[in-house]
């Protein structure tokens, strides 16, 4: 009996804490337009949107965030596939001193990644348009942030053109 009473007390406070932090949301930023080549940036962190969720024909996204409480410098396959023949770009944007270099890579489990393109992001410059190509491999990929050093607040997708 006395069992059924603590695992029930245990749950009872499981349940009210996890109510508690439901209430405790991240605020969701919104999308930005898709930036242009000559669009600016945002001259503060402040001011910067992080793009949250997938846009139409995405296949890898990567952030970094370097001046919130959790630093994060992560990369995200998909969710789309990259596919042969067909063009891509890279579109993002960062705040900070000065930008980053990223890479582009094959993403697939049964091999060792191969680089497809490297670029650098220029902060208080959108990079789309800038960085561009047809694609030679059909598949995942993995975009990634590989110098961070003059970004606070930055992001990259790689979009697949539609077909035709």
């Amino acid at each position: 009996m006395r069992s059924s009473f603590v695992r029930g007390t245990a749950l009872a406070f499981a349940l009210a804490g996890a109510i508690t932090l439901s209430g405790c949301s991240t605020p969701v930023i919104p999308s930005p337009a898709t930036p242009s080549a000559g669009s600016g940036s945002p001259s503060s962190s402040s001011d910067f949107d992080m793009p949250q969720g997938s846009v139409p024909g995405q296949v890898a996204f990567a952030q970094v965030d370097s001046v919130s409480s959790m630093p994060t410098n992560g990369s995200t396959v998909g969710p789309g596939l990259l596919v042969r023949g067909r063009s891509f770009v890279i579109e993002g944007g960062c705040v900070g001193p000065s930008g980053g270099r990223f890479r582009l890579t094959t993403a697939e489990v049964s091999s060792a990644p191969r680089t497809l393109t490297e670029g650098e992001l220029a902060c208080g410059q959108a990079v789309r348009d800038q960085t561009s190509g047809v694609s030679d491999f059909s598949g995942p990929v993995q975009l990634a942030f590989i110098s961070t050093d003059g970004i606070e607040l930055g992001w990259l997708r790689v979009i697949q053109e539609p077909a035709g």
